[in-house]
C-alpha cells in the first residue's frame, strides 16, 4: 500500500512516532497531479497542499494520511478509501 502524508502525518513520521518505520519516502509531482489538485481544491474548498497530497494519492493508487477532519471530511464521504485517518 502506498501512503501520501499531509503535514501532520509527516511530522509524526519525522518524530519517529509509532508506524514511522514502515514507510519509504518518495517525492512525486507531475503536471497531472497539479491539475487534479486544482480540481480537488475547487470541488472541496481545501488547501492546495492537501489537494496536491490527495491528487498524489489518487495518481499512485494510495491513501492520503491525515488527521485534518475539518477540511477533508467531505472528501472522505465521497471517496472513503482514499483517506487514512490517524490520531
Amino acid at each position: 500500500m502506498i501512503f501520501v502524508f499531509d503535514a501532520c502525518a509527516l511530522i509524526a513520521y519525522l518524530n519517529n512516532e509509532p508506524g514511522s518505520d514502515v514507510i519509504q519516502v518518495v517525492p512525486v509531482i507531475s503536471e497531472k497531479i497539479f491539475h487534479e489538485a486544482a480540481r480537488l481544491k475547487a470541488a472541496y474548498k481545501m488547501s492546495i497542499a492537501d489537494g496536491i497530497g490527495i491528487a498524489t494519492a489518487i495518481e499512485l493508487s494510495g491513501q492520503f494520511i491525515t488527521s485534518d477532519h475539518h477540511e477533508l471530511d467531505a472528501v472522505a464521504e465521497n471517496e472513503s478509501s482514499l483517506i487514512f485517518w490517524f490520531r
